[in-house]
């Protein structure tokens, strides 16, 4: 009832200073007794500049679809820092202004009853309480959590006020938010970068045993906030002292100045053999080349460049890092960007030397900026990848990660080649299990997942092609093709809202194996152990939820079948 009262004098005093005017008032003064300040936000309304001041001085701007009358959802500031205190928020024009007096404090978030039970959300992939999110940014490993940070706009359902979200996890499986980590302020928005555990506490700023993580980010300047219009982009440190709760920037920040005007993305990583902390950097679009660089650091802070080369089909967000050969005692190191294309190299006396052509790490349509993990426990190489180019219509939350993958690092003669499968933790997922079929012979209009629906779900299977005498087999998901044709060695993948892929696949000592990760909102195929990996947004035309067998010809030998059901990651 109280909480009922203070919202209700807040409101009617707005409105009635409004009314004594005659027009709407441009700002709003509120003392902040809650944590959250509540925003009503409609996609397509009119884009507007809403500023929050603390004790004069600007700390927050948000670009933002405010409309009171008839919102699509509600978005939420957490005001923790200024408990106890006025703060002024003010916007450009009256349009947005009469939305003024509909935002409210509260302890929780507006709609927290309906988290995470939304009908399109995804059941276990990451995705975002509210908001629109797409890179991966800053994935480390310290004192028992996963930290993934992402790319987000916590006030809208497009593209904006680009801000460091957190989650953690405690087994890479299920994540809670914690809150928005990096802020934008008056030198620019906050885009892509990595993180690291400052293991021998080179900076000094270690507490009692809790390691310091290190955050290297892009300072957006010119990227629509009125803010920082005139700043040049660069890249900054940020740092915290307790295991990610907290994050300070950098006073002296940047730590590398503008080279060319969108240059971006830092990468840090530990190079043993030098000694060392490496950082790749995109040059960035206004780079003729198209260029990466890399820099070196013994202090965290001073960085210098070493080299610049490029990569053909790769752009922004690179990824650098060594990775054990399987079965040898070599280590090599790869080299990755945006676009899931990489190299296999060297890198000795400062130098990337590829000693490969480039290959893909993905063949699918959506899996764009991946990422891998700073101080893996186990030190495997574990990456998230942002599964691009799909929406979710009418949702609050919009785009979808990746289900982590481990790679695997395989030399075949003088080449190598990067594998990838899901991370073993999946299994932990499994809420009940179907079909256990071994060695059957199958024929054209054979179905033997006739009887199953679902939407999450693990499919396992393996066909001996050596013993078929038929053209291919695959499966339909929800209207989603998944085929292999034994004539051609090729997969394909078709859905009619997409135009059909096809990739070579040979078989592996006479089998074609798949693991097939389905979800609302994605297809994730993986097919030979990782020879191929194609990931897919997916929202089907018209939902069935079935999955049908495809047999084409008189004998088919399929080895073996199952589907693990997975329940909702979200369900605590």
């Amino acid at each position: 009832m109280k909480y009922i009262f203070c919202f209700l004098v807040t409101v009617l005093t707005f409105l009635s200073a409004s009314a004594q005017s005659g027009k709407p008032v441009n700002s709003r003064t509120i003392k902040v007794e809650e944590q959250y300040l509540n925003l009503p936000v409609r996609t397509g309304a009119k884009g507007e500049h809403l500023d929050i001041y603390h004790k004069g001085k600007k700390v927050r701007e948000i670009l933002i679809e405010l409309d009171g009358e008839k919102p699509d959802f509600w978005v939420n500031l957490d005001m923790s820092e200024w408990k106890g205190e006025n703060i002024d928020i003010k916007v450009e024009d009256a349009t947005a202004a009469k939305y003024l007096g509909d935002l409210y404090q509260s302890k929780s978030p507006a709609g927290k009853e309906t988290f995470y039970k939304e009908y399109l959300r995804p059941k276990y992939h990451f995705t975002a309480t509210r908001g629109w999110f797409n890179d991966p940014n800053g994935m480390v490993y310290s004192d028992g959590k996963w930290h993934l940070f992402f790319q987000h706009n916590p006030y809208g359902w497009n593209w904006n006020n680009m801000t460091w979200g957190h989650a953690v996890s405690s087994d890479l499986m299920h994540w809670t938010e914690t809150g928005d980590a990096i802020h934008p302020d008056e030198k620019g928005t906050i885009f892509s970068g990595s993180a690291i555990v400052d293991r021998e506490n080179i900076l000094g700023l270690q507490k009692g045993n809790i390691k310091t993580l290190v955050a290297y980010y892009t300072y957006a300047g010119n990227s629509g906030h009125n803010w920082s219009k005139d700043a040049k982009t660069v890249q900054a440190m940020a740092y915290s002292t307790d295991n990610g709760k907290t994050w300070v920037k950098y006073a002296k920040n940047p730590v590398i100045p503008n080279l060319y005007g969108d240059n971006r993305d830092p990468k840090a990583i530990w190079d043993e053999s030098g000694k060392q902390w490496i950082m790749a950097l995109y040059l960035g679009d206004a780079n003729p080349e198209h260029a990466f660089a890399l820099f070196s650091s013994k202090n965290l802070i001073g960085w210098k460049e070493i080299q610049r080369f490029t990569v053909e089909g790769e752009r922004e967000c690179p990824d650098f890092f060594p990775i054990k050969v399987e079965g040898t005692n070599e280590t090599k190191w790869l080299f990755t960007g945006a676009n899931k294309v990489y190299v296999i190299g060297d890198f000795v006396n400062n130098k990337f030397t590829p000693i490969t052509k480039p290959k893909h790490l993905d063949r699918g349509n959506n899996y764009y900026a991946a990422q891998t993990f700073f101080n893996a426990p186990e030190k495997n190489v574990i990456q998230i990848g942002w599964m691009a180019g799909c929406n979710f219509p009418k949702m609050p939350f919009n785009q979808q990660m990746s289900f982590p993958r481990e790679i695997k690092l395989f030399k075949d003669g003088n080449d190598y080649t990067a594998k990838c499968m899901p991370v073993k933790e999946i299994a932990s997922l499994f809420t009940s299990s179907h079909f256990s079929v071994s060695k059957k012979s199958l024929s054209t209009g054979d179905n033997p997942t006739a009887n199953y629906t679902g939407d999450s779900y693990v499919l396992d299977a393996a066909f001996d092609v050596n013993d078929s005498k038929g053209d291919g087999f695959g499966f339909l998901l929800d209207g989603f093709e998944v085929y292999y044709s034994i004539r051609n060695k090729k997969l394909t993948f078709n859905a009619t809202s997409m135009d059909k892929k096809e990739v070579d696949l040979t078989p592996d000592n006479g089998k074609v194996s798949f693991r097939i990760l389905a979800d609302v909102g994605s297809l994730e195929v993986f097919a030979n152990n990782g020879e191929v990996a194609a990931a897919f947004a997916y929202l089907p035309v018209i939902k069935t939820s079935k999955v049908t067998t495809i047999i084409k010809g008189e004998k088919v030998v399929m080895d073996n079948l199952s589907i693990n059901e997975i329940g909702s990651i979200w369900n605590k």
